[in-house]
């Protein structure tokens, strides 16, 4: 397996845990949406489901920025891996 095929699965890798993340953090907000609006008056319903989506985007954010810089590290290290072995040839 070439190099470059290592990082590419490498990165396919870190999608496929960022999606499943994803998938598991929407599950989670569901459930703690429906644990929130039981215990809230009704009248209060649309403002704590604006929030608690207002929470889940921002969050949902900060994790894509965390494994859009996993990508992005690894990307340099094979580069600089690469370039490594250019040189030491």
């Amino acid at each position: 397996m070439t190099i470059r095929l290592k990082y590419q699965a490498r990165e396919m890798h870190i999608k496929k845990q960022y999606r499943n993340a994803i998938k598991t953090q929407t599950l989670q907000y569901k459930a703690l949406q429906k644990q929130i609006l039981e215990k809230a008056p009704r009248e209060k319903h649309k403002e704590l489901t604006k929030q608690i989506r207002e929470e889940k985007m921002r969050k949902m954010a900060d994790l894509a920025v965390q494994y859009d810089q996993s990508i992005s590290e690894m990307l340099q290290r094979q580069t600089v891996r690469y370039t490594l072995n250019l040189y030491s040839r």
